[in-house]
């Protein structure tokens, strides 16, 4: 018998290979496996006649180690997960917090969807199933950023003369709780002095580093929180 290192290279992709007695004498089927797990490729058979002969048909193939495959899907799964909660009306901080980072889930999901589809071979309807899915998702995130985009049509006119007696200040900060820099914070706002002060992800500790604007803005709403959701 001719090793496969001679007949496997020969054919042109999608050229028919047929090996006869394979599966019926063990030298018949043994070379052609140990090539093909040397090479670690797999291609895709169809067994033919009674003596186990099989056809192949170069160039259908597939990674014999699975693992980037099934790290897509598991990847992908990920994606269409996170994409899907966020569709509930639950409150929950572990399923609203899918609201926000909705580029970074698109770009995970559009990378992923891609390098499936060039991976991919012979598409099941699971395939067509998790590729359909995935593109939904992308979409959808996109469908949901599209407003924020330069793309969408503008709903607030620019101010081009703001009135003082019609306008009013603020000053935002998300101080990010586990920061203690508020000394900076306070320079800012003195600096400003807004009419209107909105810090979030405070804390106790924070609560208290901000407690002398309440001389200044007497109307005051206080709720911190240890979890990163506190404002004041």
């Amino acid at each position: 018998m001719v090793h496969p290192d001679r007949w496997y290279p020969q054919p042109v992709k999608n050229g028919v290979l047929i090996i006869d007695e394979y599966g019926h004498w063990p030298g018949s089927g043994q070379a052609p496996d140990d090539y093909f797990n040397r090479g670690q490729i797999k291609p895709l058979p169809y067994r033919v006649g009674y003596n186990c002969g099989f056809i192949l048909i170069k160039g259908r193939e597939h990674l014999k180690d699975a693992a980037v495959t099934n790290f897509l899907v598991v990847v992908g799964m990920l994606v269409i997960a996170v994409t899907v909660l966020p569709l509930s009306r639950k409150e929950d901080w572990w399923i609203r917090i899918f609201d926000f980072p909705r580029l970074q889930i698109t770009v995970v999901a559009a990378l992923t969807l891609i390098i499936y589809l060039i991976l991919a071979d012979d598409y099941t309807f699971g395939d067509y199933a998790f590729v359909a899915a995935l593109s939904a998702s992308v979409l959808y995130q996109g469908y949901m950023m599209f407003p924020y985009t330069r793309f969408a049509r503008q709903q607030v006119q620019r101010s081009r003369g703001p009135e003082p007696e019609s306008s009013f200040s603020i000053v935002f900060a998300n101080v990010l709780m586990d920061n203690r820099n508020a000394a900076r914070l306070r320079e800012i706002i003195r600096e400003a002095d807004p009419d209107l002060i909105l810090a979030v992800e405070t804390d106790d500790w924070w609560t208290e580093q901000l407690r002398e604007f309440e001389k200044t803005h007497t109307f005051t709403v206080l709720q911190p929180q240890a979890n990163t959701y506190g404002r004041v």
